[in-house]
């Protein structure tokens, strides 16, 4: 009978591990890189377009050509 209380608390604790684990992921860790993620689009637009950013009466024949 012990053994199978042993058994059932060791699947038990891997089982709220993992679930804990998936918590942590999904609420704190995702969030975290998607807004990384989103710094560096933004971050990345600026420097491509920085130029017409900084001048912004050239017309798009000198922006682009």
């Amino acid at each position: 009978m012990t053994e199978l209380v042993t058994v059932f608390l060791t699947v038990f604790s891997g089982v709220v591990t993992y679930i804990v684990g998936q918590l942590v992921l999904k609420l704190l860790i995702e969030p975290v890189q998607d807004l990384k993620k989103t710094i560096g689009m933004i971050s990345y637009a600026l420097i491509e377009r920085g130029s017409v950013i900084s001048n912004p009466g050239n017309s798009t024949k000198d922006v682009i050509g």
